[in-house]
């Protein structure tokens, strides 16, 4: 069992390595330009930009924290914060794949079921599927005659992206609020797929 851990760590750790090794293949050619701009930035804007990103991940901490507050009374804002720097670690390192497992996963690390879990990161979700599509509107309602002038053909794109993420926060909700529709999405899977977990649960 040990042996296992051990091996699990390093098989982590080499993945972190060749991802960060991705990472810094792509950006190398700007690395330079990037210290530069750091190093002539200064530092009362670069104070604020911490502050300021640290008071977005108290309030991202609070909004978690009573997101899971009905069935973990126990979780703080610091957990809630931490859930953020867990997602986001796994978001960069996954290139945003991982990001909702990263999510899960620290749930259950702090107690929480997993079908909690993933009810609170659904509706995490919604929340910045919600966001964006709002951002998109009022930024098409306010800079349609730009964007218009300047890049048309992003008009198109969107207006789809806008439809295809509202469609996926109207498919969340009502598998969040409708127990017919889980029951009926479960009835599907247990049909067309061969999985002894959904047959028992059938």
């Amino acid at each position: 069992m040990k042996r296992n851990a051990k091996w699990k760590i390093i098989l982590n750790l080499v993945l972190l390595l060749v991802i960060l090794g991705v990472m810094f293949y792509f950006v190398q050619n700007s690395m330079r330009a990037i210290f530069i701009e750091l190093k002539e930035t200064n530092l009362i804007l670069l104070a604020g930009v911490l502050f300021l990103g640290l008071l977005h991940q108290f309030f991202e901490g609070c909004g978690i924290k009573e997101t899971v507050r009905g069935f973990a009374p126990n979780f703080t804002i610091f957990d809630g914060m931490m859930t953020s720097f867990y997602s986001a670690f796994y978001r960069v390192i996954t290139f945003g794949a991982g990001t909702l497992l990263a999510e899960i996963g620290f749930y259950k690390k702090k107690g929480i079921k997993i079908s909690q879990g993933v009810g609170a990161s659904t509706l995490h979700m919604v929340s910045y599927k919600t966001a964006i599509i709002t951002y998109a509107i009022l930024n098409f309602i306010f800079y349609f005659t730009s964007m218009l002038k300047q890049r048309p053909e992003m008009i198109g794109m969107i207006l789809i992206g806008t439809i295809l993420t509202s469609l996926l926060v109207i498919t969340l909700v009502l598998l969040s609020l409708s127990l017919n529709i889980q029951v009926a999405v479960l009835l599907f899977c247990n049909r067309f797929v061969h999985n002894e977990k959904l047959t028992l649960l059938r």
